[in-house]
């Protein structure tokens, strides 16, 4: 490999920059780089060595002259740009593009394009966004059922996702995502409405928003009848679910009508409609029932 000179920072230069933060000198605009291209500096400079020390006066992938790494900074992580980490590297590495542009690196800087690329090579990290993606909105459901989540972050990784059903939590998944599925044991919960929610942690600790609910009905100790149609006039497919609830402690049989609405994309919360006993129709036989 031919020697590429490092950051072309004197020491004379070094002092008045420590000294007077760049205001006896002509300062380049700030700038940043993306990590993709600080490798491509690193390929050029050290041929991807992270690591080198060749006993001159230049280490590390990005080729410091020690005087610069400690003049902005690097000291914090290493005595030596070799002896950090990649990442440290690239840290200091910002504070020189910052302060004196991609000429910096004579060779390598125009080489690798680095003045055009603006991206932060470490963004703050922010919290992960979770969406149910089933069951579906009015799903009728017995036994056990298959919850299932993706998870999106913009910065950092999914680590795991909890699911929640109506407030409470009912297991957590863990892994690096996008996809999360839990089977859930619905034999523990009431027959009737219920609403599925998500979060999920990331790799930095930050927990993301609690996601939209989904609702769906649970039918284990309960026969249930179900229908389609446009129940509030928008033109859009509603549904209906007609529970029989089984015969009460006082004798009466009950009967319960739930309704979910369409919004367009999914469906409302349930809504009971109708009740046998509460609307004052008293016991009701189900063999007898029907929803139409």
């Amino acid at each position: 490999m031919s020697r590429r000179p490092g950051p072309l920072v004197t020491s004379t230069a070094l002092a008045l920059s420590a000294g007077l933060a760049g205001t006896l000198l002509t300062a380049a605009p700030a700038s940043a780089a993306s990590i993709a291209t600080w490798d491509k500096m690193a390929q050029c400079e050290a041929s991807g060595d992270w690591s080198l020390n060749k006993g001159g006066l230049y280490y590390g992938g990005l080729q410091f002259l020690t005087s610069t790494w400690l003049a902005y900074g690097g000291g914090a992580y290493a005595p030596r740009a070799d002896l950090a980490t990649k990442k440290e590297q690239i840290l200091t590495a910002e504070k020189l593009l910052a302060d004196r542009g991609p000429s910096a690196w004579p060779h390598c800087g125009p080489l690798t394009n680095l003045g055009a690329d603006h991206a932060d090579p470490y963004p703050d990290p922010v919290p992960p966004v979770s969406r149910i993606t089933g069951l579906a909105a009015g799903t009728v459901v017995t036994g056990t059922t298959t919850l299932t989540a993706d998870v999106t972050d913009a910065v950092g990784t999914p680590v795991r996702a909890t699911f929640y059903v109506d407030g409470a939590a009912v297991g957590t998944v863990n892994g690096s995502g996008p996809a999360y599925s839990l089977a859930l044991d619905t034999t523990a919960l009431s027959d009737g409405a219920h609403t599925v929610t998500v979060r999920a942690v990331n790799d930095a600790g930050q927990t993301g928003p609690l996601s939209g609910g989904v609702s769906f009905l649970t039918a284990n100790r309960s026969t249930t009848a179900r229908t389609t149609g446009d129940f509030n006039g928008d033109g859009k497919d509603d549904i209906a679910v007609l529970y029989d609830n089984g015969r009460n402690a006082d004798g009466l049989y009950q009967t319960g009508l739930w309704t979910y609405l369409s919004t367009g994309s999914g469906f409302a919360n349930p809504v009971k409609a109708w009740d046998s006993v509460g609307s004052g129709f008293g016991s009701w036989n189900w063999d007898r029932s029907k929803v139409t």
